[in-house]
């Protein structure tokens, strides 16, 4: 169970946003990487 300084932590809008971020960002890569020989790739030329 998280300590209540944890949970006061996590209220915060920075660190929220900051792990999303790091989230979204590992997702993006995540999916770059999928895409590269994929069918999506002659999407980017439009």
């Amino acid at each position: 169970m998280l300590s209540s300084w944890e949970i006061e932590l996590l209220d915060y809008p920075f660190w929220r946003s900051v792990i999303l971020n790091n989230y979204f960002d590992s997702m993006r890569i995540r999916i770059s990487f999928g895409n590269k020989n994929g069918p999506l790739q002659k999407h980017r030329h439009l």
